[in-house]
């Protein structure tokens, strides 16, 4: 495991600041920082010299597999009055983080976005959740 005493490692995630708290880090992952001599080692190629894009396979696949970046978290529910709207509330709750949230209102067919303090850091877990409460169908990161 990456965690002992002096190892360096590199967490992504975002971080939660809510009054009357400390502040505290949402992991989303974990990874052993490279050492000097791995940096060294790092073969770059024209494109990334002229474009500083580094030509790394790790790190590229790493990046790329980010499939949560840039994204919003699309639910579909009857209407924010029903036990669909107070399930989902309480599976985001868990999840507070920097992603929008949007809701289809199915009923009149509208769209409303959620206040941030309702974002979420999104992750395979809770878009699992979310999926048993409200049905596959009804969840959508896009």
């Amino acid at each position: 495991m990456f965690l002992n005493d002096d190892n360096a490692v590199i967490i992504r995630g975002t971080l939660n600041f809510k009054e009357n708290e400390e502040p505290k880090i949402l992991c989303d992952t974990i990874d052993k920082a490279r050492s000097n001599d791995e940096c060294k080692n790092i073969s770059l190629n024209k494109s990334s010299v002229d474009g500083g894009v580094q030509n790394n396979s790790e790190y590229n696949q790493r990046n790329n597999s980010d499939k949560f970046r840039f994204t919003a978290l699309y639910i579909k529910i009857d209407d924010l009055n029903t036990d669909q709207y107070y399930r989902a509330k309480r599976v985001l709750d868990i999840f507070e983080g920097n992603t929008p949230v949007i809701f289809y209102l199915a009923n009149s067919k509208r769209q409303v976005k959620a206040p941030s303090s309702m974002w979420v850091s999104l992750n395979d877990v809770m878009i699992k959740e979310l999926k048993y409460q409200l049905g596959e169908e009804n969840i959508v990161t896009k």
